[in-house]
Formats: structure tokens, C-alpha cells, sequence
């Protein structure tokens, strides 16, 4: 093989709940028996024992949910907005999901403390997706029955789509999903009805093209898993790489299998060698990503690109020659901004639940009050997903508005009067700048660099705007391949 500077990108899904937990193949549907009305999102309280009004079902419109901020009467009489979230308190992604369904109702409780939208009170019924594409496929069938206009979820990239593909598009519910990071949902055909407060891992693909133009790589091999993140991130990478370069002659993608990985990688590694690449991309988990580093690193390949898989304490620790490393570089795609609004959910949030906020819990909070700005945004008119839509895009221009209680009241009455036609909306997870065609916030890319079993922040590499930059220079590295 000769000489080259060979670049790994990984490109994992550790920011998106795997998906490979709680998988279809375990779905059970759930029971639609009305749960314990002291049962619920822990801390959390549940409005019950308010007579249901004679005409309508308390229990036929929750199903397998709870009710939060409203009580039932409210409810069921329709002076309140009813949206709903759809996450996984229980099951093997609670761990993700819980905190998130207590920052949504971190988010009720502040916006009806301020008046609420236009005088009504916002109500959730919260939905436990178990973790399970089934049982979001199940409930999404009756939020859609029972005329919901948005639900904050699904938590992962599969069951988003499916459940959005199958039900929710054709019923008109928008979904909001505070935690899907494929690249597949960018360009989605979703009738404007699917978006989502998590950046795309999409954008660390881009980041990784823009290094590999700027260090002057010409001919890549992409190895990366084949399903629906990995392809997704594949696509991303050649939306953004192709253009400029000769992807016909010079580009060889490779994907590899879940089962059979080792062969498949095994084989990839030969091709690579035949193919005589500038730089390798490798897409995947963390810990398929781990097993292709180790072969690569008894080849004698320690140049590599990682993305954020790589940062992951299980990637680190399944690695075998973990002193190579330091002749890596890393990127991650930045969640949390400096702005005020992340400093006061965090603190608020720990104050509250007496545990640090989880990964994606800022982004349910954002997902909260974005379409209660989005639903104030309507003044009289009828909140349908397409009208939500239609009020997420006026978010991103004119004065900016920092999520929480503070700004609610005002804002949101500026919004319903038609006195502010839009507002700029900073979230305390990023800065969100929705896109209006994707439905999605802007990302930006950090580097990081190994050394002696931790990462060290390299410096902002691509920004909002799409701009690159060269990473800060790292520690000597003192091992040899």
C-alpha cells in the first residue's frame, strides 16, 4: 500500500438512544387500560378526581397516557391546548427519556405560571414509548384518533420515522423529536410536518469533508454500518464531498452488517488496501467502530478521523492500543451554547430534580417552548400540525427570546396579538435557528485530541454558517505505529 495520510471518520450514534435497545423485534402493544392516576414522570404531578364533563371519555382521549398541567375537566372541555410527548420513561432508554419527560414538564409548569398561550393553559398527555417502535407506532394511532396537533418524540431515528412514515404524516401530527440525530430526517418527505431540537449528526459528516478538502485529500473509502443511521451518514458525507470531487473514480464505499461485521470489516480493510485511499471514513457504533480501529491499528493504520463515537467511555475502553490514539483527531457536534438560556436550565432543572439534567433533557425543554410560541404565533387560528409548522418557522428572525419564564408572558403575547410577527428563539440546548425546508437547528463542530485516555478540546472547526477552520494544535504524541 503506499504512503498516505489515512483519515477514520466515526461517525456513531452515541447521541442518539441506540436504537438496537429495545428494538421491534421485542415490541409488545401496550395495554390502552388507563394507568394509575398517581403513577407518572417521577415528581411529577398528575391532575386527577376533577369530574370528567358528562358529554366526553377522560379515558378514551388519554389511552395509555397521562395527563400534565391541566386538570381533566380542562381537558375535555377544550379550553386548553393539548399537545402530548412521546418518550421512553420506562424500558431500556429510560435513562434518556425520563429526564427528558421532566423537563417538558419543567416547561408546562413555567409557561401556564406565566398565563399560558393567549390566556390557555397548555396541557401534555405523556405518552411512555417504552423504548419500543411498536408501542410509538401504537400511540401515535391514537393521538392522531384523538385529534392531538404535536408530540414531542419520538426518542430514536428508527422509530421516528416509522412512526411518522406509517401514521403521523397521513394524520397531520407534527412531530418534534428532542433526541433523533440520523441525517436521514434532513431531507425527509415530510410535509413540513417533521422537525427536531437535536442537531443532525449530519453536520459532523460535513465538518469531516470540509477537513479532509482542507488537508487536501482526494481519494476517500467509506466504511460505514448499513442501516439506517450509517446510510444516512453516508449520504451526508457524499451530499457534501461529492460535489467537489471525482466520486466515480475516486471514492469506495463499503457497508458492513451487525451480524457477520468481522468478515465484513475484515474485507473492507483488504479493498481499502487495493484501493489505496488519501483517507478512510467509518460509520457505525461504537463499539462495531472500536473492532474496525483495532484491525485497522495491527495494519498499521493510526491516522484516523473520529467523530463523537470516539469520545464514548465504551469505544475507549474496547480499544486495544489505546496510545496509538494520540495520533488521532476527533470532532463532535456542539449541543450546549454559552448563551444565559443553558446556564438557568441546568440550574433550574438540578434544583428541582436534585440530579444534573441528561443528555437531550435541554432539547425537550426547547421542543416545549417552541410550539408554544409556535402555537401563539396562530392568535384565533385553529392549532393543527400544519399551523404549528407554519409557527416554527417564525422563530429564527427578529428579536431574540431566551426560552424560559422570564420572556413567556410578554413574548408570547406579542406573538398572539401579531405585535412581533416572528422571534428569534435561543434555546438553552443551542441556539436552534430552525431551517425552515429541513426542520431543523444549525450545528456547529468542535475537534478534540487524545492523550493518555482522555480528549482535550481542539477549538471550534465548522460553525452555523457552514465555515471551516483548522483545528488548535495538540499535545505531542510520543508513541510510534
Amino acid at each position: 500500500m503506499r504512503k498516505s495520510v489515512i483519515v477514520l471518520l466515526l461517525l456513531a450514534a452515541c447521541t442518539d438512544p441506540p436504537e438496537e435497545v429495545g428494538g421491534v423485534g421485542d415490541a409488545i402493544v401496550p395495554d390502552v387500560t388507563q394507568p394509575s392516576p398517581d403513577t407518572g414522570p417521577a415528581g411529577v404531578d398528575i391532575a386527577v378526581d376533577t369530574p370528567a364533563a358528562p358529554d366526553k371519555d377522560i379515558d378514551t382521549l388519554l389511552g395509555p397516557c397521562l395527563l400534565l398541567g391541566v386538570s381533566e375537566a380542562e381537558a375535555l372541555s377544550g379550553d386548553a391546548l393539548l399537545l402530548s410527548t412521546l418518550l421512553p420513561r420506562t424500558g431500556p432508554l429510560a435513562i434518556y427519556g425520563l429526564p427528558m419527560d421532566r423537563a417538558v414538564a419543567m416547561a408546562v409548569a413555567e409557561i401556564n405560571g406565566e398565563g399560558g398561550i393567549g390566556g390557555r393553559k397548555l396541557g401534555m398527555l405523556s405518552c411512555d414509548s417504552q423504548g419500543d417502535s411498536q408501542v410509538t407506532t401504537f400511540t401515535v394511532t391514537h393521538l392522531v384518533e384523538q385529534g392531538i396537533a404535536a408530540v414531542i418524540g419520538a426518542a430514536t431515528s428508527f422509530a421516528t420515522m416509522d412512526a411518522f412514515t406509517n401514521v403521523a404524516k397521513a394524520g397531520g401530527l407534527l412531530m418534534i423529536s428532542p433526541s433523533a440525530t440520523s441525517p436521514a430526517i434532513t431531507h425527509f418527505q415530510d410535509d413540513g410536518l417533521l422537525w427536531r431540537t437535536a442537531i443532525s449528526n449530519g453536520v459532523e459528516a460535513h465538518a469531516m469533508s470540509a477537513h479532509l478538502l482542507a488537508t487536501g485529500a482526494k481519494r476517500v473509502a467509506l466504511v460505514h454500518a448499513n442501516d439506517v443511521f450509517g446510510n444516512g451518514m453516508r449520504e451526508a458525507f457524499e451530499s457534501h464531498w461529492c460535489p467537489k470531487n471525482d466520486c466515480e473514480n475516486d471514492y469506495l464505499p463499503r457497508p458492513y452488517n451487525e451480524q457477520g461485521r468481522n468478515i465484513d470489516q475484515e474485507l473492507a480493510l483488504d479493498a481499502i488496501e487495493v484501493f489505496e485511499p488519501d483517507a478512510i471514513l467509518v460509520i457505525g457504533f461504537s463499539e462495531p467502530i472500536a473492532n474496525f480501529v483495532n484491525q485497522a491499528h495491527e495494519r498499521g493504520i493510526v491516522k484516523l478521523l473520529l467523530n463523537h463515537a470516539a469520545r464514548d467511555p465504551v469505544f475507549l475502553s474496547l480499544i486495544k492500543y489505546t496510545d496509538l490514539l494520540c495520533h488521532s483527531l476527533g470532532v463532535y457536534a456542539v449541543e450546549d451554547p454559552e448563551g444565559p438560556a443553558a446556564g438557568a436550565f441546568l440550574s433550574a432543572y438540578e434544583a428541582k430534580w436534585s440530579e444534573p439534567a441528561g443528555v437531550f433533557t435541554a432539547n425537550a425543554y426547547d421542543a416545549t417552548y417552541a410550539l408554544a410560541y409556535a402555537a401563539a404565533t396562530l392568535g384565533d387560528t385553529s392549532v393543527t400540525g400544519t399551523a404549528l409548522a407554519q409557527g416554527l418557522t417564525k422563530l429564527t428572525k427578529g428579536i431574540k427570546v431566551v426560552v424560559g419564564a422570564a420572556a413567556f408572558a410578554g413574548t408570547s403575547s406579542a406573538l398572539v396579538s401579531g405585535n412581533a410577527p416572528s422571534i428569534d428563539l435561543e434555546g438553552a440546548s443551542s441556539s436552534l435557528n430552525f431551517n425552515p425546508e429541513t426542520g431543523e437547528p444549525a450545528g456547529k463542530v468542535h475537534a478534540y485530541h487524545f492523550a493518555t485516555g482522555v480528549t482535550l478540546d481542539a477549538g471550534l472547526i465548522y460553525d452555523e454558517a457552514g465555515v471551516y477552520q483548522a483545528p488548535q494544535p495538540g499535545p505531542p504524541c510520543q508513541s510510534q505505529p
